[in-house]
């Protein structure tokens, strides 16, 4: 059914009525209801001079919305009716509605909050109103002194109205070099993604965009993949076009000026098919002052020893609060405050605002106090769960009936319905609680049914008679669940126990039956009954019917099925192989060629040896360098020194039954030194029989060493040659069977280095040999190294090319590798069923690779793996192995997928190698040197020349955790100190009288420290930081309060969490990951100078020279 004016205006009365006016929530539902029914349905005026028409023709749509509101008008409006009224006028998408809301998004709207709101309502406007809304937007998106947010909501809208080819290359030349890197982040990703789409209804914009892309190649800027730190869009989509159908998934990130966490985020589902496009399922969050509450929860607190007023980020009165304070009066800070808590999160499913969620409410009961704050969010978790009812939702889809005059004088009808249930058994929780012991148990029935009807016929109006074709669909998911959870906060252990129902149950129904169809009308509204006939014969159907896994886990799946027959195999193969996930659902859904289809899985108990209950046990502990005992199921090959730290996690899985337990115990142990230059990683498996026809226990014991080079600081002033001749030795012993010392065992030994490409071109940097004229050598260690040394000649001594060198000749490409294996049998099978990996035989991976050389049970290889340079991601190894009989076998790109084959040993800003596989290990760097200052978002400015104290960096935010600040020195061989305020302690690092180098004073006391013997300053119980230093450098870290820092008298480097992003200030800047307006001085000032801004930082004293 199509809607009506009358309709329309009836649903206007009941949005009127008083009793929908006192509830906002109700009234939001029914404006958001009008605008969706409006939309389809609305013949919009091209010019000033027309009206509208149809459904959204003045005299309907006035009477529940008002024109002529502006931003003003809305100022005492709550936030979520101001959200409901932009998001009606992007629907209603006429000219007078885009005019509106050009008034509240113009820059005098002191808002962000509502020109935000009101951009993503022009955005959605944009495909109506094209010119209108580019108009509106683009001046917005060019104005560079717009935030971010603004900016990139403008350019969405602009993207909206499918520019022509010119405007979108004059937007790409121009983001080249714009000030805000989160603008050019969130641009170049958007054109990037969108020019993949897979759509034939997008290929015009794609052909554009392609066009557009080559702008930007060459610009290092745009060189890397955006971080999750950046505004970025991602795109995934799939179209198949032999059934015309296309899924896509556009997600769209904007962060935060002054947080680590995202501004907003927008995540929506498209499927099309056959041309009808739909917004599936959308998914919206956007939130102010979020940070707020993050830092609430992870604010950094000295020790472990926590009271209610300090868990929330209270500040301590530090111990030297005179000195901290005398700073705060020289050098007043305007607080970098968090801004007001705002948040919200919206559901759309089919293009309708299902839900609204307002989390401000529950947010803001963070910083209440007790007695303000009622009933706690874990009570209201607990009452909910102690609920007992029965809740049925029974929602039938829009019934659609079309009647169809055809050429042949004939109506031609289709008929579409689908009815939904979800039925829900809530049985009221149960919570108890014994010493250390935390009990709950928990009980839920869910059922989805789903029944689809579709019929296609021809009226036979001579007959009173229609003839055609349908087909029927439903399917029942039914999923009983019963969970009791043990917490033991004694030894951090939880327990998971599963009782299976009563068995057996049936677990999952589908049918799909096409027919046709004959039937009779005598011209009233009733129907006579069908006479329907099956398309198919049933010995045209394959039935199929086995109980899988019963004998094994002690309980099984009982499959029955029914399938067409005719190319049965050829389908499957297709289905497995040829589609992507997207594809196979919509297949299974769909069901395109309406095969009749017929699927029940019932899960029954086993013949023998039932299981009754399934319990999974969780433990995690850590052991420190002064734990003496530590438990553990693993027997090592080696022992580990005394002062290490392990991470110790055991997951424990039990089938139980009345006469048989079948058990899997594993266990996952990581080990390192307090130097980090050790590292063991251990994994233990053990399965006990299940199955009849198994007798032994199943174990892999996997114990791997690996040993990384010591610092060579003696070679800092050789950057050239500081990592030649570095090696990294591994090992692992890998041992299964029945018990590990006497079954199979694969012994490796490998040594790490250079590979022979990079160890060539280090040797001629090295000997100052001149660079290659081969054009074809990559000579990517020579381009650094000379960038390095050009800027080091002007004073920067480590400069970001002398970084970035040392972190390219730091990595190990070549591995040397000895194998041993002894009594070799297939690994797989000492895994559950379906755990094991079968590789791709055209391009067989590492291992696979190897071990195909391996003759007998007994025996040994010697290989070479060597990972080629390449700026690009290293996908493939060359490998060459050796037989004990001396033959070499060569295999070219051989896949890698990880970098465990050119691991690196870089020693700076806190690096580890597990920045190779996310960015979320990886945090930017200040670092000052000769006369200038990098900040943290890469801006350079000169440093004031003055023996006061400069504040480098420091927490402006109201809780201001930590201060650190330099000055000149007279000392030649160590010409700056450097003083930091961390908790309630105060570190001084000052030249030494004796001018060998410098000391290190904590809270005014000197502390012996060396390489050798790291101070660590322990509070409450727990490290507070930790100095590594030998006389002339100094590394301070600080793990619970996120700071690093590298100081070398002529150096400084520094490094601290995201969790401080936006809110710090000081000479390194805010670290907001944006270039845009970083030189703000103490009191929020923009300076256009950067030695003024540099200035503004000096702390004034009676004792130093400005």
């Amino acid at each position: 059914m199509e809607p009506s004016e009358a309709v329309l205006h009836g649903l206007i009365d009941l949005c009127e009525l008083p009793f929908v006016k006192e509830h906002e929530r109700l009234e939001g539902a029914c404006l958001l209801t009008l605008g969706s029914l409006i939309e389809s349905k609305c013949q919009r005026a091209d010019t000033d001079d027309q009206e509208d028409g149809g459904l959204c023709k003045p005299e309907i749509v006035e009477r529940f919305y008002d024109y002529t509101l502006g931003p003003v008008d809305l100022r005492n409006q709550s936030q979520y009716l101001t959200g409901v009224y932009m998001e009606v006028a992007g629907k209603l998408a006429t000219r007078r509605a885009v005019i509106q809301l050009t008034r509240f998004v113009a820059p005098e709207v002191d808002c962000p909050e509502l020109r935000l709101g009101a951009l993503w309502a022009l955005a959605h406007a944009g495909s109506s109103q094209r010119q209108l809304v580019r108009n509106a937007v683009l001046p917005i998106f060019v104005n560079t002194t717009e935030s971010h947010p603004i900016r990139i909501a403008a350019f969405v809208a602009v993207a909206s109205t499918r520019p022509d080819l010119y405007l979108f290359r004059h937007i790409a030349r121009g983001i080249i070099d714009d000030p805000s890197d989160q603008v050019a982040s969130y641009v170049t990703s958007f054109v990037r993604e969108m020019a993949k789409s897979k759509h034939p209804c997008y290929a015009k914009w794609c052909r554009k965009l392609e066009h557009v892309t080559p702008i930007w190649e060459g610009v290092s800027r745009f060189a890397e993949t955006p971080s999750h730190t950046t505004s970025r869009f991602i795109l995934s989509s799939t179209y198949d076009e032999k059934y015309d159908y296309y899924s896509s998934t556009k997600t769209s990130i904007i962060m935060s000026e002054d947080s680590y966490l995202p501004l907003s985020i927008h995540s929506v589902k498209k499927d099309c098919v056959s041309g009808i496009c739909v917004d599936t399922l959308s998914i919206t969050y956007q939130g102010y002052g979020v940070d707020r509450v993050y830092a609430a929860l992870a604010s950094p607190r000295p020790g472990t020893k926590h009271n209610l007023w300090n868990f929330f980020g209270r500040r301590r009165a530090a111990r030297s609060a005179e000195e901290r304070q005398s700073i705060d009066n020289s050098l007043p800070i305007t607080p970098r405050d968090f801004k007001p808590l705002s948040a919200h999160v919206k559901l759309n499913v089919w293009g309708h605002t299902l839900e609204t969620w307002d989390l401000k409410e529950t947010f803001a009961d963070f910083f209440k106090e007790p007695a303000e704050q009622g009933e706690s969010p874990a009570h209201k978790f607990i009452n909910l769960l102690q609920r007992a009812e029965e809740t049925k939702h029974f929602f039938v889809t829009p019934v659609m009936h079309f009647q169809i005059p055809a050429d042949l004088g004939l109506p031609i009808y289709l008929e579409l319905a689908q009815g939904n249930l979800l039925y829900v058994n809530r049985r009221p929780a149960t919570f108890a609680q014994e010493d250390d012991k935390f009990q709950l148990d928990f009980q839920r029935h869910y059922l989805i049914d789903t029944s689809q009807y579709s019929y296609f016929g021809i009226g036979l109006p001579f007959d009173e008679a229609h003839l055609g074709t349908g087909y029927d669909k439903r399917s029942a998911l039914s999923l009983p669940l019963h969970l009791r959870a043990t917490y033991d906060m004694t030894t951090h252990k939880l327990k998971l126990e599963r009782p299976l129902p009563r068995l057996p149950f049936d677990l999952f129904n589908y049918h799909f039956n096409p027919y046709s169809a004959l039937g009779y009308y005598n011209g009233t509204i009733s129907t006579q009954e069908q006479e329907q006939a099956t398309l198919y014969n049933d010995e045209e159907l394959v039935s199929h019917n086995k109980t899988y896994l019963a004998d094994f886990f002690g309980f099984g799946f009982d499959v029955k099925s029914r399938l067409f027959a005719k190319d049965l195999k050829k389908s499957l193969h297709h289905f497995w192989h040829d589609m992507d996930l997207t594809q196979k659902s919509f297949y299974l859904d769909v069901n395109p060629h309406w095969h009749p289809r017929c699927l029940s899985i019932q899960v029954v108990p086993a013949e023998k040896d039932t299981t009754h209950t399934i319990e999974l046990d969780i433990g995690y502990k850590t052991y420190g360098p002064d734990d003496v005992e530590r438990h553990s199921n693993f027997v090592s090959t080696e022992e580990t020194p005394d002062n290490t730290t392990s991470l110790v996690l055991s997951v424990d899985l039990q089938y139980k039954g009345d006469s048989k337990n079948r058990t899997i115990r594993t266990e996952l142990q990581v080990t390192h030194t307090r130097d980090l230059l050790k590292h063991w990683v251990r994994f233990y498996y053990d399965r006990s029989p299940f199955d009849e026809g198994e007798s032994n226990h199943k174990k892999i014991c996997l114990d791997t060493a690996v040993t990384f080079p010591e610092k060579k600081w003696q070679k800092s002033d050789d950057l050239a040659a500081f990592y030649r001749g570095s090696t990294v030795e591994a090992k692992a012993n890998l041992a299964y069977g029945a018990d590990c010392s006497q079954g199979s065992k694969i012994v490796f030994h490998g040594k790490y280095e250079h590979t022979d490409a990079d160890a060539e071109e280090i040797e001629d940097i090295v000997s100052v040999k001149p660079q290659s004229k081969n054009r074809f050598k990559q000579n990517v260690l020579r381009r650094l190294y000379d960038k390095c040394l050009f800027y080091k000649q002007r004073g920067v001594p480590l400069n970001n090319f002398c970084i970035k060198y040392l972190y390219q000749s730091s990595r190990l490409g070549k591995l040397n590798l000895d194998v041993e294996y002894h009594n070799l049998t297939q690994l797989h099978r000492y895994l559950p069923s379906g755990t094991s990996y079968r590789h791709n035989k055209k391009h067989p991976g590492f291992f696979d690779t190897i071990f195909s050389h391996s003759r007998g049970t007994d025996g040994d290889l010697h290989v070479v793996s060597q990972v080629p340079s390449s700026e690009e991601s290293h996908l493939s190894t060359h490998l060459v192995v050796t037989t004990a009989d001396g033959q070499v076998f060569h295999h070219h790109h051989v896949p890698t997928y990880t970098h465990l084959l050119e691991p690196r040993v870089f020693h700076l800003l806190g690096y580890t190698n597990l920045q190779e596989y996310s960015t979320a290990y990886k945090h930017e760097y200040c670092d000052l040197q000769g006369h200038s200052v990098r900040t943290f978002d890469g801006v350079l400015t000169q440093l004031p020349g003055t023996d006061c104290y400069a504040v480098v960096s420091r927490d402006c935010s109201p809780a201001g955790h930590f201060l650190i600040l330099t000055k000149d020195t007279d000392s030649p061989t160590f010409p700056k100190a450097l003083k930091l305020f961390i908790g309630n302690t105060i570190v001084d690092v000052l030249p030494s009288s004796e001018d060998l180098g410098a000391v290190l004073r904590v809270d005014g006391e000197t502390v012996s420290v060396s390489s050798d013997h790291p101070y660590s300053h322990v509070t409450d119980g727990a490290e507070l930081f930790s100095v590594e230093s030998n006389g002339h450098f100094f590394r301070i870290n600080s793990n619970s309060y996120g700071i690093y820092l590298y100081f070398r008298g002529r150096l400084l480097f520094l490094q601290v969490s995201p969790f401080y992003r936006g809110k710090l200030c000081g000479l390194c800047g805010d670290y907001n990951y944006d270039r845009k307006n970083e030189f703000r001085g103490p009191d929020k000032r923009l300076y256009n100078d950067s030695l003024e801004f540099a200035k503004s930082y000096v702390v004034p004293s009676e004792d130093c020279t400005l």
